[in-house]
């Protein structure tokens, strides 16, 4: 729900040199200097994984002499659930490598726990919706 638009700017996955809805800035200071900003996907998030994806993303992307996707093109969507982040957490061989199979597999059964404790609560808002109908 963190990510739903009256909490983010941004879903979209996408660099920027002056759109400040981007998750990644690119621009140069007065110096000349390039000068790159993050904004962190969700503050619930890591922030030490977070930096470790994120260079050895650059650090792939480098070695393998990746082309950069234009400015402000998207190549994708933030997930909006943890769920549905999950997923794509374990579809993406990236992250394994990364962190390893073990730590992976740990990760996500114990996150996929954490969701489903989520989906069994029942929220205020049902009682409202759906006990009104009763």
């Amino acid at each position: 729900k963190r990510t739903k638009d009256r909490f983010s700017d941004s879903k979209g996955i996408f660099w920027s040199k002056d759109n400040y809805k981007a998750p990644v800035i690119v621009s140069h200071n007065e110096a000349g200097r390039t000068v790159i900003e993050w904004e962190m996907p969700d503050g619930a998030t890591n922030p030490y994984l977070n930096i470790a994806y994120l260079v050895a993303a650059g650090l792939e992307g480098i070695e393998k002499k990746l082309d950069l996707p234009e400015a402000d093109s998207s190549v994708g969507q933030i997930p909006e659930t943890l769920c549905d982040a999950l997923q794509a957490f374990s579809d993406d061989t990236f992250f394994e490598n990364l962190y390893g199979k073990r730590y992976t597999e740990v990760y996500i059964s114990e996150k996929m726990k954490e969701w489903e404790s989520y989906a069994r609560e029942v929220t205020d808002w049902e009682v409202r919706a759906y006990l009104a109908r009763i």
